[in-house]
């Protein structure tokens, strides 16, 4: 489980999820465009739900790992489809990332 943290709030959700929503914001940053999503997760009172995010160049999002003994949050579909629009927002496949200058997915300088 991942808490992810933004300004004025956070969200407790899946590790998959954590991860596609902050390589879709880092791609969508990249584009110097923005879109909104509804994030799967569970709120701080523990109900599970959606909060919707805004996401582009101006995004300040933190993941951090959450101890968390409960059944992990997953949603195969949301994620499949995060990866999909970062894939084409970075040109697909095979094009290098200006930051790293490689073309192999979580590279970094």
């Amino acid at each position: 489980m991942r808490r992810i943290l933004y300004p004025g709030g956070s969200l407790d959700t899946g590790d998959d999820i954590a991860a596609a929503v902050l390589e879709y914001a880092r791609q969508l940053a990249r584009s110097e465009t923005a879109d909104t999503v509804l994030v799967p997760g569970r709120g701080v009172e523990g109900g599970t739900g959606s909060v919707e995010f805004l996401l582009g160049p101006a995004s300040q999002l933190v993941s951090e790992p959450l101890a968390f003994s409960g059944p992990e949050i997953e949603d195969a579909e949301f994620v499949r489809t995060l990866h999909q629009r970062a894939s084409r927002l970075a040109g697909g496949p095979g094009r290098p990332d200006p930051f790293t200058g490689s073309d192999l997915p979580g590279a970094t300088a």
